[in-house]
């Protein structure tokens, strides 16, 4: 529940308050089985009344807050109704290493779930710049690695996800997806021990 992830007394007044008036403005029934149409709709609708969610200031943009309000909620209590994604290319590869993990190295859940999101990052990566899983290399491995070294991963971050990647890239070798050489070749920064520390005081 909210109360045991922490919530206070009154965020979860303020919550009810909002949660009220979206069910308001959709019906008791519409709100349990809703979908993003129906949601954009209510929204026109909360925005032209020039009503407030209850306890909340006036958004600059009332429509989008309720938008965003409502099916961020409604997601949450599972009365969102959402198509279903289509599934991408390279799902069944990464399936596979998974399935291979837990039943053949007897990896933790922890560690495969891991390993799952960083391997995942570089297949979408590669997938959203229009390659085929088949012809990934090393240079779109270097390349993946530089760019969320820069952008999005600290050097420690990108250090483990180049070991994780090393580990994947060895398992589709022995299954004939890439050459040998391209895991042994894959490089992460150095990481001293000390690095994350402070040299001195600051003044």
């Amino acid at each position: 529940s909210l109360r045991q992830r922490g919530y206070s007394k009154r965020s979860l007044r303020q919550i009810a308050a909002k949660l009220l008036v979206v069910i308001r403005e959709m019906g008791p029934d519409a709100v349990r089985r809703a979908d993003a149409a129906e949601i954009s709709a209510a929204a026109e609708r909360f925005k032209k009344g020039r009503r407030r969610l209850a306890s909340h200031p006036e958004p600059k943009r009332p429509g989008e807050y309720f938008k965003c309000f409502a099916t961020d909620w409604l997601r949450f209590l599972g009365w969102l109704r959402e198509p279903t994604p289509a599934p991408l290319p390279y799902a069944p590869f990464l399936e596979d290493f998974c399935v291979w993990m837990r039943d053949e190295r007897n990896l933790s859940p922890e560690t495969i779930k891991t390993t799952r999101r960083y391997v995942n990052e570089l297949l979408r990566w590669h997938h959203g710049r229009g390659g085929k899983i088949q012809a990934l290399g090393l240079s779109d491995v270097d390349a993946f690695l530089s760019e969320y070294g820069s952008k999005r991963w600290s050097r420690r971050t990108v250090a483990g996800a180049a070991d994780t990647l090393r580990a994947f890239f060895r398992y589709g070798a022995m299954l004939g997806w890439w050459c040998p050489s391209i895991a042994e070749a894959i490089e992460g920064p150095i990481v001293y021990r000390e690095e994350t520390l402070p040299s001195g005081p600051a003044w």
